[in-house]
């Protein structure tokens, strides 16, 4: 089997999702710096088989070792896949109403993180979309932003 992770920088991140019925999501940052989705139902050592990967965003956008985060709701109708990039900016990759594989509106908000920052969450809850990162402007706290009503993003520290 090809390598599919890099064995010259360690750390690579990954996330995935399962649904109750063995649906699964795994992103990862493969061995050239880009980020990869496979799906397959079920356990691998069950015997399940997953498709290969497929290149969701190319290297050159991409932080190395960049962490990830990822939350769906609706089942896998809509996916909201959460990066760094190279200049440390938070990015969002949306799946579902906005389109396959798309910018979401995060990315209009340049929140950046800290350098070489590992921190980085999302989930979906009533009220929208939360992702929390290590930001630029204030690292040693973690700093939260949230989609309201409306579509407008807010962001509080966390103490």
């Amino acid at each position: 089997m090809a390598a599919v992770l890099s064995s010259n920088y360690f750390g690579a991140g990954a996330a995935a999702m399962q649904l109750d019925n063995g649906d699964t999501r795994i992103y990862y940052q493969g061995a050239d710096g880009a980020i990869y989705r496979t799906s397959g139902k079920g356990s691998a050592v069950a015997g399940a088989k997953y498709s290969q990967g497929v290149v969701l965003v190319p290297a050159d956008k991409v932080r190395v070792n960049t962490p990830l985060a990822v939350t769906a709701w609706g089942g896998f109708n809509e996916i909201r896949l959460y990066y760094i990039d190279r200049t440390n900016q938070i990015r969002e990759l949306c799946y579902g109403f906005a389109g396959d594989n798309v910018p979401g509106a995060l990315d209009s908000k340049n929140y950046k993180a800290a350098p070489n920052s590992g921190l980085l969450y999302a989930f979906s809850t009533a009220q929208g979309g939360r992702v929390g990162f290590q930001s630029a402007d204030a690292p040693g706290v973690i700093t939260e932003a949230q989609i309201l009503q409306g579509g407008s993003w807010a962001t509080a520290k966390l103490a």
